[in-house]
């Protein structure tokens, strides 16, 4: 008995473990607008440098017209 119980409360520390390795990482953006304006963007990715000038020129447009 004792020996099922250590193996089922192995496994469940396993899971947890396993479960805990696999939470995705969170990416945090800053742009600051030529007009001095800063935004944040939160990706579950990373961003390649194409889509940070894409991010950027979307504040410019929206804070500097």
């Amino acid at each position: 008995m004792k020996k099922t119980i250590i193996l089922a409360a192995a496994l469940f520390l396993t899971a947890g473990v396993t479960r805990l390795s696999a939470e995705e990482e969170d990416y945090y953006y800053g742009f600051i607008t030529s007009c001095g304006e800063e935004d944040f963007v939160i990706c579950d990715s990373e961003m390649d440098d194409d889509e940070c000038v894409e991010w950027l020129d979307w504040f410019e447009m929206i804070y500097c017209g």
